[in-house]
């Protein structure tokens, strides 16, 4: 607790100085100081557990994605990222593509036309029709709406990465 709040004075007193790239840095330091200490509280304290775990998840997700605003390169790699991993879960929902691990039933021609398939996917407000002709099953339409959320998040992360030298 004593270590987050050197970092929150130190991050206030670079703010004060015009200081906005050192004190973002702070803010980073604090974040995972304060991560830090809601993972020890959780072998002190048995209430408020719910809260305690939102705001864990909500911390492990501002440092995969950008560092805490830190890496717009970060925010790129995740939305990347979580944009394939809900793509192919979607995909896989479909008549025409199914997971395998039998390396005879891979296909280029497959690939190709599913990669084109994916830069569509990322673009957050696509419409649900767009693999119709492929046939989609009954969990396409959950995991397309989940790959929307992470989508739009790592798209805002990336954003809120590279205004860090933005000046107020």
């Amino acid at each position: 607790k004593n270590q987050r709040e050197t970092f929150r004075i130190l991050k206030k007193e670079l703010q004060n100085q015009g200081n906005a790239i050192d004190a973002l840095y702070m803010a980073a330091k604090e974040k995972t100081a304060y991560s830090k200490q809601l993972k020890s509280d959780r072998k002190l304290k048995t209430g408020k557990w719910y809260r305690r775990t939102q705001n864990r998840v909500i911390l492990y997700l501002g440092k995969v994605s950008n560092s805490h605003g830190e890496s717009w390169t970060k925010g790129v790699g995740f939305t990347l990222g979580v944009g394939l991993l809900f793509f192919y879960l979607s995909l896989i929902n479909t008549e025409k593509y199914y997971f395998t691990l039998n390396p005879n039933d891979y296909s280029w021609a497959a690939f190709t036309e599913g990669f084109n398939y994916y830069f569509e996917f990322l673009l957050p407000t696509h419409k649900f029709d767009y693999l119709d002709d492929l046939r989609p099953e009954a969990l396409f339409k959950f995991w397309d709406f989940t790959g929307r959320i992470f989508v739009s998040f790592g798209i805002y992360q990336t954003v809120v990465a590279f205004r860090k030298y933005h000046i107020k």
